[in-house]
């Protein structure tokens, strides 16, 4: 053997050794900021599907759905860790005359809020597909929403309540990586509130428990990754070519 091909051979080795060890530590993005588009539905006591309220989707009345419109931060802790940070701004409305169920209908009640929302969220990924481009995962974390305050005049005595409340967002996502940069996702998430006066109105009776007011939303999302140095692919840059 040559003393060309000696040293070849061992800098091909260093070189294998290195991007084995780059597989274990830098085969994901760990840091992505991105933009979120999607739409809102309200669910609570106004408004909603034919029949008794529902509950979530079920009870979806699309010609009320909303825009929503976001900016998020997502950093990567393992390939099944993830925690974000998510700012959104969104509408939500209801109205009794959408509905033929006539307890709803003969109330008459509407009403249309402006949301905005902050939360924090932990991202799980139990499933990868491709390679690691395609991921499956849960999610679930802790925010605040602030939302306009809705007087109805046929309504007496509605307590005081806070325009800012607490919510717990819990949903199901799937994210396409379609390169170094870019990564498309789309989140299903609802939100479980803490407050029946989303809507300025709480309702119930003998027969039917009060329920807090919800919403929740379908996002679409693209992602751009900042670190260069890390996601599927990455760890061939810098490697020497050895051919013989």
């Amino acid at each position: 053997m040559s003393i060309r091909k000696g040293i070849l051979m061992v800098v091909g080795l260093v070189c294998t050794l290195h991007l084995s060890a780059q597989n274990k530590i830098s085969d994901y993005p760990k840091m992505e900021i991105g933009l979120s588009l999607g739409i809102t539905e309200y669910l609570g006591d106004l408004g909603g599907s034919n029949g008794k309220g529902k509950r979530f989707i079920i009870d979806t009345d699309w010609q009320y759905t909303r825009p929503l419109l976001g900016i998020y931060y997502k950093h990567h802790f393992k390939n099944w860790l993830a925690l974000s940070a998510n700012l959104n701004w969104t509408r939500v409305k209801g109205d009794d005359a959408a509905t033929t169920y006539d307890p709803r209908e003969q109330r008459g009640l509407s009403f249309s809020t402006r949301i905005l929302e902050l939360y924090g969220m932990a991202h799980f990924t139990p499933f990868t597909f491709g390679g690691g481009k395609y991921k499956l995962y849960g999610m679930g974390g802790l925010g605040i929403f602030s939302f306009n305050k809705t007087e109805h005049e046929s309504v007496q005595d509605t307590p005081n309540y806070s325009s800012v409340q607490i919510m717990m967002p819990v949903g199901l996502g799937f994210s396409y990586q379609i390169n170094y940069n870019w990564v498309l996702s789309s989140d299903l998430m609802h939100r479980v509130t803490f407050t029946d006066y989303i809507d300025g109105y709480s309702y119930s009776s003998p027969t039917q428990r009060k329920q807090n007011d919800s919403f929740y939303s379908l996002m679409f999302k693209v992602g751009y990754i900042l670190d260069k140095t890390a996601g599927f692919g990455r760890n061939n840059i810098g490697c020497p070519n050895t051919k013989f």
